[in-house]
This record gives structure tokens, C-alpha cells and sequence, in this order.
């Protein structure tokens, strides 16, 4: 993953990975957009913002 354009060293292999499966998993997929009525796009805007503030871009800044 630290490969990958953008990636940040500072957080470590392991834990981006760890926020990635959570974020993205599709139980909470389910939550949000099953359970507590979320359209998909909403839930599209949140994971991503989410991913963005979670796992910071690193010195190849990715655009939005």
C-alpha cells in the first residue's frame, strides 16, 4: 500500500489498512444506508471525506 501514489508514511501499512476495512466495509454500508436510511451518494461523500482526513495524501498530493 505505501507504494501507491499519494500514500502517507505516517500512518503505518498495518492501520491503513485496518481504516480501509472499516470505512469501506459492507456492513456499514448496510448501516448507513439500509438501517439509518442514508442515500448511496451520501454515504459515497462520507467515506470518501473520511478516507481523505483519516489517511492524509503524502507528498504526491492526489487531487479530489
Amino acid at each position: 500500500m505505501k507504494a501507491k501514489p499519494g500514500a502517507s508514511p505516517a500512518v503505518p501499512v498495518e492501520e491503513t489498512a485496518d481504516i480501509i476495512y472499516a470505512v469501506l466495509s459492507p456492513e456499514l454500508f448496510l448501516v448507513v444506508t439500509r438501517d439509518r436510511a442514508w442515500p448511496p451518494d451520501k454515504w459515497e461523500r462520507w467515506a470518501y471525506d473520511t478516507l481523505r482526513s483519516q489517511l492524509p495524501a503524502g507528498d504526491d498530493q492526489l487531487s479530489s
